[in-house]
Parts: C-alpha cells; sequence; structure tokens
C-alpha cells in the first residue's frame, strides 16, 4: 500500500492479510510512489526519487527488513511509474511520460541482459494499464488512440522483446485497466461507467466473448493515469481503491458566563 503520511512524505507499505499486521518498508517525498509486487513475492518494483533525481525511476525494493533499493532504470527527463513484473517473460511493464506528442507510453524493461528500456506501445493519446498474461506471452493494456479509452491484448515476445502480430480489441464502449484472470482463460475491465466486466479469451489468436458484467459500478475510482484501479489475487479475488466520504463529526461548545469562570480560576486579584 501507499500512504500520504504527510504533506509531502509518502510511504509504502505491505500488509499481511491473514493476520492484519504492517510494516513499512519504504518512504519518497513527492510524487507519490507506484508499486508493483515481483512474482515470487519477496518484492515489489517502486517508483522512486533518490538523490538529486528530479523524476521518479524503478527500484527493486525486497520487503526483507532493512533492505537496500536496487536501481533499475535512469531516465532523467521523464517519470517512470510500474505496471507490472512477469517471470515468464523476464522484465517489467512499465509507463513513462508525459511526452508532448504521446502523452504516456508502455515500456518494456528486462531483468537479465543489457537491461535497455524497450518501447512497446506509444500512440496519440494515453497509454497505460498494461499487466502480462499469466504465461507472458500476451500482454493487456489500455489506449486512448481513437479518441476514448479502450482495451487491447497483443503477443508479446519476450526473446525480442518486443509486440508482434495486430492488437486485438476487447472492450466495447469503452475499457480501462485490463486485467487477467489467474488460469489466463479471462479478461476484466473497468468499462466507461467503471463496471467491472469480464471477457472470456479462446483460441491462439486472441478471440473473446461478448463482454458480460461482473459487478455494477462504479467499482473503484481512478487515483490517476498512472495507477491501475484495482488488482486480482491468485485465488482470484479482486481488490479496489475506493473514496470514501469523509465526515468529520463536529462540535460548538459555548461557554456561558466565561468572564466570572475566568475570575475564579485567575490567581490574580
Amino acid at each position: 500500500m501507499v500512504r500520504r503520511d504527510e504533506e509531502y512524505l509518502w510511504t509504502i507499505w505491505v500488509h499481511d492479510l491473514a493476520t492484519g499486521s504492517e510494516r513499512r518498508i519504504a518512504e519518497n517525498e513527492l510524487p507519490r510512489p507506484r508499486i508493483a509486487w515481483s512474482p515470487d513475492s519477496t518484492a515489489l518494483v517502486a517508483s522512486l526519487t533518490r538523490g538529486a533525481s528530479q523524476y521518479v525511476n524503478l527500484y527493486r525494493l525486497p520487503i526483507q527488513v532493512g533492505a537496500v533499493p536496487e536501481r533499475l532504470t535512469d531516465q532523467p527527463d521523464y517519470g517512470q511509474f510500474p505496471l507490472a513484473w512477469s517471470a515468464k517473460a523476464g522484465g517489467i511493464l512499465y509507463i513513462e511520460g508525459v511526452y508532448p506528442q504521446s502523452a504516456g507510453d508502455i515500456y518494456f524493461v528486462s531483468l537479465t541482459g543489457d537491461r535497455r528500456p524497450r518501447q512497446l506501445i506509444a500512440t496519440s493519446g494515453w497509454d497505460g494499464g498494461a499487466s502480462f498474461s499469466p504465461n507472458g506471452e500476451w500482454i493487456a493494456y489500455h489506449s486512448e488512440s481513437a479518441g476514448v479509452f479502450e482495451a487491447y491484448v497483443q503477443r508479446f515476445d519476450a526473446v525480442k522483446q518486443q509486440l508482434t502480430g495486430t492488437r486485438i480489441k476487447i472492450s466495447e464502449g469503452g475499457g480501462r485497466d485490463p486485467a487477467w484472470s489467474p488460469d489466463g482463460r479471462h479478461l476484466s475491465y473497468l468499462d466507461d461507467g467503471r463496471n467491472l466486466v469480464e471477457v472470456s479469451l479462446a483460441g491462439p489468436d486472441g478471440a473473446r466473448s461478448t463482454p458480460r458484467e461482473l459487478v455494477h459500478g462504479p467499482v473503484s475510482q481512478a487515483v490517476d493515469v498512472w495507477t491501475p484501479s484495482y488488482s486480482i489475487a491468485p485465488d482470484g479475488r479482486f481488490l479496489v481503491t475506493r473514496q470514501i466520504a469523509y465526515t468529520a463529526n463536529l462540535r460548538i461548545n459555548i461557554v456561558l458566563n466565561w468572564f466570572q469562570e475566568l475570575r475564579r480560576l485567575s490567581p490574580l486579584p
């Protein structure tokens, strides 16, 4: 979890769902860090600023106490925000921007070899919400290239570190933050009403079924263009972010005969 502890201080926490215990593992001044789990759940990839860097870059952040973040990228001019980490694909998907002509673009950085970032998707609008299929052979993402956010899937070649074939639109009438089911046979996404919908995928060409609504929305609120609105656990449960309206319990106390009370309490004559 990412929390705002002070006006200019954000912190990263790990919450144990079984015990309810929490542990703070890192902090960052502005901007807000984004995080994604490693496939083995022993580390996070986080967007952090360190030293004199003005923009957030990607760091591997082990969750054990006292671990030192390992820098994965070095981009001095644009922010980088992690989206997904796949062992099968051998690397991390992230969004980088803001670019004058293409807003946010989707990149891949391998954790082996030369670790040189590769640009995968750069359209005239915002691209993001990317996730790997469980076998690492496909990615799903959303793109604003058609003037409205739609969700797509496309094959990914981990050896060449590039997309192959044509992209396949899976949403109807808008779609954001597509996410794979643990078995790789279904994709969920948020439609324009932020209803959570699902399509089934069939065949090697990415053919999909008609979308069906899982939960009537709005299921979650968008934090920003850099941050997915929900995620799917390995057992199929959904974890969503929702903005809760805060209502303060305000009370006004009226003190009568205040000067009389002051004279009674004052040690002065």
